[in-house]
């Protein structure tokens, strides 16, 4: 990994700042595009990293977002983001002009949808989470949160699917309600594994983070299992001491789940062992990255910076380590393009590092 080639983020005339960009791609002709869930609208910016202007914004109307999550690049440079509240897709042309819009129902008894991905023909795919709210336990308990993948074509008929699967570890932590009592509600277990994913057309490869595997489904049919170096390892006193000061020593909003997690520490029951993979990306070539085992509750960006690269057939390519405090979203033929994040706290950067390509294009 190079040097850094754009830095996003610092507030410039028009251009405030970014507040929590969670999506972003570069278009063909070089501009960079960047959702921002803080204030849930898109954010363009030319390919010098120069600012241009903004599309979106809250509302319910269509071209806005109640919950702005996934970006992702469509045809001709245009861009289809993901309203994980309205569970509605939304495509602006390269302009950021609004297209169309495509609402897909949610099931009875489902939390809605997470963006996956989007193939080249336009088909999305997405994670419906199917664990029940309230918690389905006794507080302070541990759960499996279920999911399914489900694939959907351009029109919003249903394709295929996978699971359903656990997609991440749960607690269940009780919260004061304003009339009196309280209500159980689902929190990810601290330290705890989560599933990852990548969507390449057809193919969806999900690391369960229990074992050191990747398994590959096309269709919504096994076809591939690769089996990684490295087991599960024990989750020591020491980290746990670690995330209970660092989550002391860092405000987290005035929020009722944030007051009530930050007061409960000792009573949430940490993970015994950490995941065994971190997250999932895919890069321009149809390689998958697959990152080693994360802290990211420890740190800003990426706590563990290595990342082992592997051929489509799952064959190892070799590895990569990434920048301090980067969290890479995307990975182009010759870019990395990601959120960096200061130690200081100050302002969101969005950064694309130069990816270099050593003789023998490994």
């Amino acid at each position: 990994v190079g040097a850094k080639s754009i830095d996003l983020g610092a507030p410039d005339g028009a251009f405030h700042g970014f507040v929590d960009p969670t999506g972003m791609t570069r278009l063909a002709d070089g501009r960079i595009v960047v959702a921002d869930a803080g204030l849930d609208q898109l954010c363009y910016f030319a390919g010098d990293g120069h600012f241009l202007y903004t599309v979106g914004g809250r509302g319910r109307i269509p071209g806005q977002f109640q919950a702005l999550w996934g970006l992702f690049a469509g045809a001709s440079d245009s861009v289809v983001a993901f309203d994980i509240e309205l569970s509605r897709a939304t495509t602006f042309d390269p302009n950021g002009a609004l297209v169309d819009t495509l609402t897909l129902p949610v099931p009875p008894g489902s939390n809605g949808y997470l963006p996956l991905g989007r193939s080249e023909r336009g088909d999305l795919t997405l994670l419906r989470s199917e664990t029940p709210v309230p918690f389905p336990g006794r507080p302070w308990s541990v759960a499996l949160d279920s999911g399914m993948v489900v694939r959907f074509s351009p029109r919003g008929a249903p394709v295929d699917s996978v699971g359903p699967l656990g997609v991440a570890e749960l607690v269940g932590m009780p919260v004061p309600q304003a009339g009196g009592g309280t209500v159980t509600l689902p929190i990810a277990r601290p330290l705890g594994r989560k599933a990852a994913f990548v969507v390449r057309g057809d193919t969806v490869s999900i690391a369960a983070g229990a074992v050191s595997s990747v398994n590959q489904y096309v269709g919504g049919r096994l076809v591939r299992s690769i089996r990684l170096p490295g087991a599960l390892a024990v989750v020591p006193e020491s980290l746990v001491a670690e995330f209970k000061a660092r989550r002391g020593a860092v405000a987290h909003g005035a929020g009722l789940i944030d007051s009530v997690f930050d007061a409960s520490l000792d009573s949430i029951p940490f993970s015994d062992y950490l995941p065994a993979t971190g997250r999932l990306l895919g890069d321009a070539r149809g390689d998958l990255w697959v990152q080693a085992a994360g802290l990211s509750d420890l740190a800003p960006g990426d706590a563990t910076l290595q990342w082992s690269v592997l051929a489509p057939d799952g064959s190892w390519l070799g590895q990569v380590a990434l920048p301090p405090r980067f969290t890479v979203h995307e990975i182009g033929a010759d870019y990395l393009l990601g959120v960096w994040l200061p130690d200081s706290g100050a302002t969101v950067h969005v950064r694309s590092y130069r990816l270099i390509t050593p003789a023998g294009g490994q």
